[in-house]
């Protein structure tokens, strides 16, 4: 599992400026945000993974010559082009035995899916267009309004920088100030402020694995004093 970020963005414009760009973000149901209104990836993309089939995305990589190392050699696998001709055995080796023959009917169907989406996109599945597009794993969630009306969300491994670029980018006339802070306290926190693309770092941030960048942590992610003053003795006790 991934290392949950907490991220708190609140908006300066007027209130019909702030009202439209909440609206531009609204998901399904009672999603408060969807990175996908944002930034939407290609209808060619997969998205409906059923787990993370590895040995698909292996044969796909080695299909699409991304994957030049693997040494192909105990199978009778489809080869590229430059090997078709070649009278000499194909040298190959597919990676967790994940070579097409062996795939079921479905893997297969799910393989052909992501070459069409590599070919379109340059990505195979939805988890890699979020990484390279959004900036973090997942989509937004456990998703809240702060008493002021900050929007507060989770996201997997990182801020979603892009994301908040291209929102500012979208709606000039409002200002982003986001803060965000790691689940592991004290390290990869911040806050930046977005204009029309622009980002300006606050550089009064404390550094990372002092009591101040703890104090910045906890405050972002919503702890009690109690919470606080427990956390800082167990610290205290290393």
């Amino acid at each position: 599992m991934p290392n949950h970020i907490t991220n708190i963005l609140k908006f300066e414009g007027s209130p019909n400026a702030v009202k439209r760009l909440l609206e531009s973000i609204k998901g399904e149901g009672d999603r408060l945000i969807s990175f996908f209104r944002i930034i939407p990836p290609g209808p060619e993309i997969v998205q409906d993974l059923d787990g993370y089939p590895c040995n698909v995305e292996d044969v796909a990589s080695w299909c699409m010559g991304l994957a030049p190392e693997y040494d192909f050699q105990r199978y009778a696998m489809i080869a590229p082009p430059t090997d078709r001709d070649s009278r000499e055995p194909i040298k190959v080796k597919a990676p967790h035995s994940g070579f097409v023959g062996s795939l079921s009917d479905a893997d297969f169907e799910l393989l052909i899916r992501y070459l069409r989406a590599h070919r379109a996109c340059g990505v195979f599945h939805i988890m890699d267009f979020a990484t390279g597009e959004w900036g973090t794993k997942w989509d937004a969630y456990a998703q809240s309004f702060d008493a002021d009306g900050s929007l507060r969300f989770d996201t997997a491994w990182a801020h979603p920088k892009p994301v908040m670029l291209a929102l500012s980018r979208q709606h000039p006339e409002v200002t982003i100030l986001a803060e965000w802070a790691d689940e592991d306290t004290g390290s990869n926190f911040g806050r930046v402020t977005y204009c029309n693309g622009i980002t300006t770092p606050d550089k009064t941030i404390p550094e990372e694995g002092t009591k101040e960048a703890r104090l910045f942590s906890y405050r972002v992610r919503d702890f009690s004093d109690e919470d606080i003053a427990e956390y800082e003795e167990d610290y205290a006790e290393g």
